[in-house]
């Protein structure tokens, strides 16, 4: 254990490859690398021109300037909730954003703030924006744009709560393939890490799929059959594969946790190729069946595939039966999408019209596919896909977003939903029913099960499954599996988390070294170093412990939780001044963590700074009104300055679960004869 220290922090390089799968003569070469959307436009111009003017051309860019973005000049919100002012300033180069908390004293405004360097989202009915750390990773502002009613600010979908992620949500690999173009090969070094040189928006090749071996076959004058074997035309792929297409980005059965999708084995994010069944990149999941109806932003193909109408069509009403992916040639839009609806219901409506039972005239659209708020964005308004006879019987909708956290997790059977039938998918199915615990006695059962008869080569069925026993309380069965899953190729997470399973087992010497497995890995990985200082300090080591979490905050002085954790190991080490500095920085970086806020106060008020103390117990109350420790701790320094509103907090206290912050409210009651 002594050795601990003289391991070096470094840089992680992790190869990223795209894995392409199998795919049919019609749709493209195999071999076909990315070419990069720029140039497909080269030879199509008519259709790239009309093409760059539509939602998915415009669905990510970078900001150079304030003019890029002109709805971030002189923007600014208050957000009641967390009390916190943002606003946009420009100081050259990308608009900053900066945040600051109300109601502080002047001198701890907790004043913190983020480049806007890219935007996500086309602006037709939302943006967002995306600030690059030093590391490479991308994190979403709480502050974005909705164009409803003229444009208005508000929290970005999630964040409309006392305690939202700030500037610490990070945008993964996933989140990224929807709303953008494929990075060259090569260039992600992990799910959560971009390179510099981003591409702008959705581009050709996210449809059509690779065109290098398109472009060498124009170049050379192959003849017509070649090209277009070359590259894919959705438009003549067989319905369901063609659908597929639209359907890699908008089948998202949920934006809670459930989870809505999980990967194939061996496949990454970026690997999917127009053309192959989408089964083969991704299973999709969705509550069993009876649970409640739910339209969601992303939710366009999930309700179009619940409608009467899709499964009445044996497959031919798709994505593009309405949609013209390229932009509208003749601003027809109307027209296009109400065609299908009059090939079917053609004779009826004209029927009803005449008897004055059915509008002249109208759209179809604006009565059975109705604009709504969607529960996880309810600052806009999209249309429901769900085609339905009578817009009467659709439920109401809510003001208050539908977000993990605020509302309650789904717990029971996760079901499978595309692509239909359960074969070659138990480890899947498996996987999806413990991966956020929504069935996981049952889940475990029929993981283990699966493992057993597939014997899988990929890491990822055996580290959900050691990690769901380790939920249930089976950490000696959890073990197992976890070796099985570094054995088959796990990457530090299942090194780390298997290190931590043996300490807690007992056996500290093994954890050490499987968490140094995890260094070697991931040499700059907070997780890895918080966990390791932990064990130096369990071991009777703090001098190494706090050396460990200097290298972690100098890899990444914007992790809030690693200066928090710094300023514990400095408080047991006697520096109160480390300590509050710490602390200090973690409450600036996160104030919207109860924790941070709490160790600040505490070690304020134990200093005799009672009124900064104050301004951060309330904090912690406001952002958490059933935190008993906070009202606790409230209470007893108001009591000391006579402040009458100390009985409340200390009758609050007093109702918590939590028998020692009872007991000492209740005895303070007594003593200062405040009664209950």
């Amino acid at each position: 254990m002594t050795n601990w220290g003289r391991f070096l922090v470094a840089g992680l390089a992790a190869a990223w490859a795209a894995v392409v799968g199998a795919s049919p003569a019609l749709c493209q070469a195999p071999v076909a690398s990315y070419a990069g959307g720029a140039a497909c436009a080269a030879c199509h111009q008519d259709v790239a021109a009309r093409y760059a003017a539509t939602p998915m051309a415009r669905s990510f860019g970078r900001i150079q300037g304030g003019a890029d973005v002109p709805e971030l000049n002189g923007a600014e919100f208050f957000h009641g909730a967390s009390q916190q002012r943002l606003r946009f300033v420009e100081l050259g180069g990308p608009p900053r954003l900066v945040r600051t908390e109300e109601g502080l004293p002047a001198s701890e405004s907790l004043r913190s703030e983020a480049p806007a360097d890219y935007w996500i989202g086309s602006g037709n009915h939302a943006r967002s924006y995306l600030s690059r750390t030093s590391r490479g990773e991308l994190v979403e502002l709480p502050v974005s744009w909705y164009s409803e009613d003229g444009g208005s600010w508000a929290m970005s979908p999630g964040y409309d709560r006392p305690d939202h992620a700030g500037f610490s949500r990070k945008i993964g690999s996933r989140c990224m393939f929807c709303h953008n173009a494929a990075p060259s090969a090569g260039a992600l070094d992990s799910e959560l890490r971009f390179p510099e040189n981003l591409p702008q928006g959705i581009d050709c090749e996210r449809c059509h799929g690779p065109a290098s071996g398109h472009i060498e076959a124009a170049r050379t004058g192959a003849d017509l059959q070649a090209l277009r074997a070359s590259v894919v035309n959705p438009a003549r792929l067989p319905p369901e594969r063609g659908m597929e297409v639209c359907l890699q980005c908008h089948l998202e059965t949920t934006s809670l946790r459930l989870p809505a999708s999980v990967l194939a084995p061996k496949r990454e994010v970026f690997s999917y190729r127009p053309g192959e069944p989408l089964g083969d990149y991704v299973t999709h999941f969705d509550r069993a069946q009876g649970g409640e109806e739910r339209f969601e932003f992303v939710s366009s193909g999930y309700r179009l595939m619940q409608s009467r109408c899709y499964k009445a069509s044996g497959g031919t009403l798709t994505c593009m039966t309405c949609h013209s992916p390229h932009g509208e040639m003749d601003g027809s839009s109307l027209e296009r999408k109400t065609k299908p609806c009059l090939d079917c219901h053609g004779e009826r409506i004209r029927v009803e019209t005449a008897q004055e039972r059915h509008p002249a005239g109208a759209d179809c659209i604006v009565c059975h596919m109705p604009n709504r708020e969607a529960a996880d964005a309810v600052h806009v308004r999209v249309a429901d896909h769900a085609i339905v006879r009578d817009a009467g019987q659709l439920p109401p909708e809510t003001a208050i977003e539908r977000h993990d956290g605020n509302t309650p997790p789904y717990r029971g059977e996760v079901a499978l939903f595309y692509p239909p039938g359960a074969d070659g998918r138990q480890l899947a199915l498996g996987i999806a029913q413990v991966k956020h615990d929504a069935d996981l006695e049952e889940g475990v059962r029929r993981l283990e099960q699966a493992i057993g008869e597939a014997q899988p080569s990929t890491p990822d069925p055996y580290f959900e499954l050691a990690e769901a026993l380790r939920r249930s309380d089976r950490l000696s069965e959890a073990l197992p599996f976890y070796r099985r899953a570094a054995d088959a190729g796990g990457d530090w997470r299942v090194w780390l988390r298997w290190g931590s399973a043996m300490v807690a087992s007992g056996n500290q010497a093994a954890g050490a070294q499987l968490m140094e497995r995890a260094r070697q890995a991931a040499p700059d990985e907070p997780a890895v170093l918080g966990e390791i200082s932990d064990l130096l300090m369990s071991s009777g080591q703090p001098g190494e412990a706090i050396t460990v979490l200097r290298a972690a905050v100098a890899a990444d002085p914007l992790d809030a939780a690693t200066h928090g954790r710094l300023g514990a190991r400095l408080y047991q080490s006697g520096d109160a001044a480390g300590a509050e500095r710490e602390w200090r920085e973690a409450a600036r970086l996160r104030p919207e963590s109860t924790a941070h806020r709490l160790n600040l106060a505490n070690l304020l008020a134990a200093n005799g700074r009672v009124h900064e103390a104050l301004s951060h117990y309330r904090a912690v109350a406001r952002i958490d009104p059933a935190h008993s420790e906070a009202h606790l701790r409230l209470g007893l320094l108001l009591a000391k300055r006579g402040d009458t509103s100390a009985a409340e907090h200390l009758r609050r206290a007093a109702a918590s679960s939590d028998a020692t912050v009872r007991a000492e409210a209740e005895r303070s009651l007594e003593e200062l004869d405040l009664g209950r």
